[in-house]
């Protein structure tokens, strides 16, 4: 098992900080790494996540960023974007897991070994592809990284880095919380 973030996970929805534009501010490109940290997988089908990856040996904060996917207009849809509370802290070498929230407004999300989770209030089209985007709490993109049409397939994978925290990404059998292969 992976180690993981401590603390509360996140607060839900909403727009807030709309402030930059997406890609402004010297924002990043479609490399989906911010710092230290990395998008390491994602998951549109059988249960829908994003797992964020810190592959450093310090704490990192993800205080008022927020996790959104395509718009339209092809930048990041702030209208149901999750937005991360003071407790979203991913330890060293730590995840955070951002998984579909279910139909009753409940969360999916146990927290479990350590591994920080957040409940995703949007779902990740598996068959037009999708983007998924971390915005800083002023809304600039500073991460990014496009998930393909069917993406997880065969049923049961997930596009995710190989080798974990590093490599390209790849339709790999889903790890959440977990190292990939």
């Amino acid at each position: 098992g992976g180690a993981g973030g401590t603390g509360g996970a996140a607060g839900s929805g909403g727009a807030a900080g709309a402030g930059g534009a997406a890609g402004s501010g010297g924002a990043a490109g479609s490399g989906g790494s911010m710092g230290p940290v990395v998008i390491n997988e994602i998951c549109g089908t059988d249960g829908d996540f994003v797992e964020l990856y810190n592959p450093s040996s310090s704490p990192v904060s993800l205080a008022g960023y927020m996790l959104a996917d395509l718009e339209a207009d092809g930048g990041p849809r702030l209208v149901e974007a999750l937005t991360f509370d003071g407790g979203a802290v991913l330890r060293p070498r730590g995840y955070l897991l951002a998984i579909e929230a279910r139909s009753d407004g409940g969360s999916r999300c146990e927290e479990d070994g350590g591994v920080v989770c957040a409940a995703l209030p949007f779902g990740i089209s598996q068959g037009n592809g999708d983007k998924i985007h971390l915005l800083s709490p002023t809304g600039a993109v500073v991460v990014q990284q496009a998930y393909p049409a069917n993406g997880g397939n065969p049923a049961g994978n997930a596009y995710a880095r190989s080798p974990n925290g590093t490599g390209a990404f790849a339709n790999l059998p889903r790890t959440p919380g977990n190292p990939n292969p």
